[in-house]
């Protein structure tokens, strides 16, 4: 007969020792939080706001099994697709598999920033598509940064700007390419981060940030070091400032904002009032957003151009299929790539007995 649940807690090893810490974090983080000042913003600016957003074939339905690749593209808030690519899905890849990218031109352009010959010195080590999908992205937000340099433009990066993607030795050549281009200006907007996850809670009850305003917060350092667990070189992983954001009167959603800022020199990269503006560009284009309110417009619509999923995944996923039987000459591979396809689709749908 079998025995029921025991639900005694003293059986939990280690679990008051536990607790008892995180307690003690969440008072230090409870501390930290009451000195923390609200700045109010009006939602408006003079920059336009354009965001590139990368997404690879998982996301579209256009997947190539048994073969070890992946479709990934990437669109602008304008429906352009400046970067398509095909790459290969090693898990521990090295970055010798990214040197395809050194003869992409926007990608070029981007190591001319950098000032290094090939993506390869640039990733940092190990490679997957994730870490291919980030470059293009940075190479598409350079490109414009560098193009048409008197336009007011703001930059949006989906996500925050710190990655480990790139060695931490570039991020200051990126740096310096954005204080240099002083009318072009760039930030990293996310919708959930751990450091929001973290302080919400503690923010939620010393009423930091009141339902009916839109304004933001600076996290200090030490609230991020408390937040964070970083590494003795903690200064080497950020690329900027983390600023806790509520874009909409209406909503009371907070976002996490990253600005850059360059803390080898610990010298801003913007204003306090250039930070105010562009996190007003910010509130500004998340004023009237949909579906969800209070998270900016333009990165949202970028989405939406990148993901194809339906007829225009198909298309697409046939083109490869037939480029392919083309270069091997073997016309079995469509049948092959179909049952794949037929039995991944199945197990989607729980059809193989899945709970």
């Amino acid at each position: 007969m079998q025995r029921p649940p025991n639900f005694d807690l003293d059986r939990v090893q280690n679990i008051d020792l536990v607790l008892d810490n995180q307690v003690q974090r969440f008072d230090a983080l409870h501390d930290l939080v009451r000195r923390l000042v609200l700045v109010p913003i009006e939602p408006v600016s003079n920059y336009s706001a354009i965001s590139h957003v990368s997404v690879d074939g998982g996301m579209m339905g256009i997947r190539l099994d048994p073969f070890n690749v992946k479709f990934i593209e990437i669109a602008d808030f304008f429906g352009n697709e400046p970067l398509k690519f095909l790459m290969t899905t090693d898990e521990y890849g090295h970055p010798e598999n990214l040197r395809f990218m050194d003869s992409i031109p926007l990608v070029r352009s981007f190591l001319d920033v950098l000032d290094a010959a090939s993506v390869a010195e640039v990733a940092q080590f190990p490679t997957d598509a994730g870490v291919a999908m980030e470059i293009g992205e940075l190479a598409c937000i350079y490109d414009r940064l560098v193009r048409d340099p008197d336009t007011p433009l703001l930059l949006l990066k989906d996500g925050l700007l710190r990655t480990k993607s790139i060695r931490p030795e570039f991020k200051s050549k990126m740096l310096a390419a954005l204080a240099k281009n002083t009318r072009r200006r760039l930030a990293g907007v996310a919708k959930q981060s751990r450091v929001i996850s973290i302080l919400a809670s503690a923010m939620h009850v010393e009423k930091k940030i009141p339902a009916d305003i839109t304004g933001y917060i600076e996290v200090a350092e030490a609230v991020e070091r408390a937040a964070f667990r970083w590494p003795i070189n903690y200064k080497v992983l950020p690329f900027g400032k983390l600023y806790i954001a509520k874009l909409s009167s209406r909503s009371s959603l907070l976002v996490t904002v990253e600005i850059p800022h360059d803390f080898n020199n610990n010298k801003p990269i913007y204003t306090n009032q250039e930070i105010a503006e562009i996190i007003g560009c910010l509130a500004k284009d998340a004023r009237y957003s949909y579906p969800t309110i209070g998270y900016p417009q333009t990165i949202m619509r970028a989405h939406e151009k990148a993901v194809r999923t339906g007829f225009t995944a198909s298309i697409w996923r046939q083109k490869i299929i037939d480029r392919l039987v083309q270069r091997s000459g073997n016309e079995r591979l469509k049948d092959i790539l179909e049952q794949a396809n037929m039995v991944r689709q199945h197990v989607e749908r729980r059809d193989l007995g899945g709970v």
